[in-house]
C-alpha cells in the first residue's frame, strides 16, 4: 500500500484511482488533482455517486479535466460525493462516508466533500468539484481550503453529470491560493482582471443567525478590507428571504434530478426526495428575486462579502438545514464566488468567508483573496 492509499483509507475521499498516464510538461507539471465522481475521467465510470451508474464508463476526459491534464497535472481519480449531488454531508449510501481530515467524526460538507477532503488531507494539491447551490464552497469552508465557484458558462459543463442544469458549474478547490490561481490561468487563460475596490455586506446577512466564530471571521475580513483601503458599505435590508431562496433552489434541483434519475435504482432517501418534489411549490419567483438583489448590488459594488456557511463542520448525523442559505445567492445569480479560510472556532474547526463577484471577474476575486490573506493576522489557520 502506498502513502496515498493509506491516507485514503482513513478519509475515504477517493473512490476510484485513475489509470496512470505519461507525464506532460506544462504550467501544472506534477500538480495532483482529485476529480468529483460526476465529472468524466478517461478510464473510469462516471458514477455521480450512484450505484446505477457503476458501468457508465467515460469515453474520455471532460474538457475541464483535459485542460488540467494537458498542462501537466496528474489526475489521481474520482472523489466521493453525495448521491447524484443531492446532499451536503458526503455520506454516500454506496461508497460510504468521507471523514473531515481535520477532525474524525466531522462532516466535510457536500456534495463535493470527497474533493475537499482529498485536498485538505494532503492527497491532492487541487480538486475539481461541481457547485449547484454551494457544493464546492461549503466543503472548502469546512475543511479550511479555498473553493471557487465560477460564473455560469465560464467553464464547460460537457462531460459532467448534471443535477440542476440552470445552476450547475464545475469548480476548483486548493489548499494554497497560488495553486488555485495557477489552475485558473490554465482553465481560463488571460482572463481580464477587474480590481475589487468597493465591497458590500447585505443587511439581511448581517441579521441572519450564524455561529459566533463565523460572525467573527466575517467581521475580521471586513476590518481587513477597510484597512486595505477598500470601500465597505452595508446594503440596506432588501426583503430577501435567505431560507426561501435556498429552499426553492433545492426543490428545483430535486425535481430535475427526479426527472433524470427517477426511473433508476436509487437509495431510499433519494426516492423519498423525488416523491416529495412532486408536492413542492414552484420557486421561480423567489429564485428570480434573489438573483435580482445580488445583480443589483453588483451594479454599484465590485463584490459582496458574506459567510460561506452559518456554522463550521458538525458531527456526522447532525442535521443543519441552513447550510446553503448564504451560498445559494451567488448560484441563483449565476455569478462567481470564492470561499476563503477565515480563522477557526473554539474547537479548532475552520471558518469560511466568501466573496461574490461580478460576472466574468473570477480573477479579480482570486487577486482580492491574495491581498486579504497577506494581511491576515497570524496564525491564520490553527489546524
Amino acid at each position: 500500500m502506498n502513502d496515498l492509499e493509506a491516507i485514503n483509507r482513513r478519509l475515504n475521499a477517493i473512490t476510484a484511482w485513475a489509470p496512470r498516464m505519461a507525464a506532460v510538461e506544462g504550467a501544472l507539471s506534477g500538480l495532483t488533482v482529485a476529480v468529483k465522481a460526476n465529472i468524466d475521467v478517461a478510464g473510469l465510470a462516471t458514477t455521480a455517486g450512484m450505484a446505477c451508474r457503476r458501468e457508465a464508463m467515460a469515453l474520455g476526459d471532460a474538457p475541464v479535466v483535459a485542460r488540467l491534464r494537458a498542462a501537466g497535472a496528474i489526475i489521481l481519480g474520482h472523489a466521493n460525493m453525495d448521491e447524484a449531488g443531492l446532499g451536503a454531508v458526503t455520506d454516500n449510501p454506496f461508497w460510504g462516508r468521507t471523514e473531515n481530515p481535520l477532525r474524525r467524526g466531522r462532516t466535510t460538507g457536500g456534495s463535493s466533500g470527497g474533493s475537499a477532503a482529498a485536498v485538505s488531507g494532503g492527497l491532492a494539491r487541487l480538486a475539481l468539484g461541481t457547485d449547484t447551490l454551494g457544493s464546492v464552497r461549503i466543503p472548502a469552508a469546512y475543511t479550511g481550503i479555498f473553493g471557487l465557484k465560477p460564473g455560469r458558462g465560464v467553464l464547460s459543463g460537457e462531460g459532467v453529470v448534471p443535477l440542476l442544469a440552470q445552476l450547475d458549474v464545475p469548480g476548483v478547490m486548493a489548499a494554497q491560493i497560488e495553486d488555485l490561481a495557477a489552475a485558473w490561468d490554465v482553465l481560463v487563460p488571460a482572463q481580464h482582471l477587474v480590481p475589487v475596490v468597493r465591497v458590500a455586506v447585505l443587511a439581511d446577512v448581517q441579521a441572519a443567525t450564524m455561529a459566533p466564530a463565523v460572525r467573527a471571521g466575517l467581521e475580521t475580513m471586513l476590518i481587513l478590507a477597510r484597512a486595505m483601503g477598500l470601500k465597505v458599505e452595508t446594503r440596506p435590508f432588501s426583503g430577501l428571504c435567505l431560507r426561501e431562496a435556498r429552499l426553492c433552489g433545492f426543490w428545483e434541483a430535486v425535481s430535475e434530478a427526479g426527472r433524470r434519475f427517477g426511473g433508476d435504482a436509487v437509495s431510499p432517501r433519494l426516492a423519498r426526495l423525488f416523491a416529495k418534489a412532486a408536492d413542492a411549490s414552484e420557486g421561480a419567483a423567489a429564485m428570480a428575486r434573489a438573483r435580482d438583489i445580488v445583480l443589483g448590488a453588483l451594479q454599484v459594488v465590485d463584490a459582496i462579502i458574506l459567510p460561506t456557511a452559518p456554522q463550521t463542520a458538525f458531527a456526522h448525523g447532525e442535521i443543519h438545514a441552513d447550510q446553503v442559505d448564504f451560498c445559494a445567492l451567488a448560484s441563483l445569480a449565476g455569478v462567481p464566488a470564492l470561499s476563503v479560510p477565515a480563522g477557526v472556532d473554539l474547537d479548532g474547526m475552520p471558518v469560511g468567508v466568501q466573496f461574490i463577484g461580478r460576472p466574468g471577474n473570477e480573477a479579480g476575486l482570486i487577486a482580492l483573496a491574495r491581498q486579504l490573506l497577506a494581511c491576515w493576522p497570524e496564525p491564520r489557520r490553527e489546524i
